[in-house]
């Protein structure tokens, strides 16, 4: 008869590797993407949008910020809301107002089925003309923020799916360092 093989804790440690690195793996590869491509959000956007963020025509002076608020409001539209102002100390640059609603009763588990409007109307702070409105809920690195955030579900389902595979990723650490 065949001497028994005796499983010690090395083994079970092995184990317990293995499995939490298939269940994780895929996770944290996904993260990992999603944030390496991220990273260039600020740079490729300003590139991409440089003939709206940018102003040519300049003055002494810019306009106050309320004034600009209601003009953008105006020219925006009553079903959108204007939500927060981005102002930059940079005089070449366009000032942005950022609109975003969620649906009052989502229907969905999803990102896009939730979202009611989600935009970026840049605007000259000097004249107050709106150079340029941009629909933020389908734009790549909105997504790409998504996908990384909450893998484009909903906060309250996506967040834990997430948290749990970064954890397990931190577990991982730990046993690779015990096997090695």
């Amino acid at each position: 008869m065949a001497k028994k093989k005796k499983r010690d804790f090395k083994y079970w440690i092995g184990k317990m590797h293995l499995w939490l690195g298939l269940a994780s793996g895929i996770i944290v590869l996904f993260l990992s993407v999603t944030g390496c491509i991220f990273v260039f959000n600020e740079e490729i956007s300003n590139w991409l949008r440089k003939d709206v963020l940018y102003v040519t025509e300049k003055a002494e002076k810019t306009l106050p910020v309320s004034q600009l608020w209601e003009t953008t409001q105006q020219q925006i539209g009553e079903r959108i809301k204007n939500a927060s102002i981005v102002v930059y100390n940079d005089p070449d640059k366009a000032w942005t107002f950022r609109s975003y609603k969620r649906k009052d009763k989502p229907d969905s588990i999803f990102y896009f089925g939730n979202i009611e409007y989600y935009q970026t109307v840049y605007v000259n702070p000097y004249t107050g003309k709106v150079l340029g409105v941009y629909d933020e809920t389908t734009d790549f690195f909105n997504i790409v923020k998504m996908l990384h955030w909450s893998l484009l579900l909903e906060t309250e389902i996506g967040q834990p799916i997430i948290g749990w595979g970064t954890f397990t990723f931190v577990i991982m650490l730990i046993t690779g360092i015990i096997l090695w």
